[in-house]
């Protein structure tokens, strides 16, 4: 018996790109500050430090399904 087509999904493979997410940051905590490998606070290369991405950052969008 084969598998309902519709209710297959292909598993996923390793060599595929990651879609691209929206991001506001991919380093900042939120409030301003980087974590870096031993959990200190730095001040964050893309926001300055303020959380606010600058007004020409080319954020990466989204797209939903």
């Amino acid at each position: 018996m084969t598998p309902d087509p519709d209710h297959y999904a292909p598993p996923e493979r390793d060599d595929e790109e990651p879609a691209e997410e929206w991001v506001a940051c991919e380093r900042c905590d939120g409030r301003g500050y980087c974590l870096d490998r031993h959990d200190e606070r730095r001040d964050c290369p893309v926001c300055g430090g303020d959380g606010e991405l600058p007004a020409d950052y080319d954020v990466p969008q989204r797209w939903e399904l």
